[in-house]
């Protein structure tokens, strides 16, 4: 996988909900679990193109650097398509963490993940490392 230029670069399964951190012979080490999408839509490949529903669309991603966000919360970290076409004409995607009562309804499509794998991403986003790939 030579898709971003730094030696590692951040592998999330749509499909499956995990996140990788994946070397340039895309030698993967699972790291942590999650979801992305609205209940009903989940982790679902084939609702990726769904508005406000559906999970993350497969592709590359550039990460932002965290911030506190009003309503997403702590280390909350912005995600930018590399190709604009990634996107499929949506917008306002974020690794984020779930809502208070952690019942898996926080994503209209972003990655919800645990804070710790958070502040883990918002580090290496510091260091370098920024490239999110979305696969199946």
């Amino acid at each position: 996988m030579d898709v971003g230029r730094e030696p590692f670069d951040w592998v999330y399964s749509q499909s499956r909900g995990h996140l990788y951190l994946a070397d340039s012979q895309d030698v993967r080490a699972h790291v942590a679990s999650g979801y992305s999408g609205a209940p009903r839509y989940q982790n679902n490949t084939e609702s990726e193109a769904l508005v406000s529903r559906g999970p993350i669309p497969r592709g590359v991603w550039r990460m932002e650097p965290a911030f506190n966000h009003g309503r997403l919360g702590p280390v909350a970290i912005p995600l930018e398509p590399v190709e604009e076409k990634t996107a499929l004409g949506r917008s306002g995607f974020f690794i984020h963490g779930d809502n208070s009562r952690g019942d898996a309804s926080a994503s209209f499509g972003c990655i919800v993940l645990d804070r710790k794998t958070r502040d883990l991403l918002a580090l290496g986003v510091g260091q370098g490392i920024r490239t999110l790939v979305v696969v199946d």
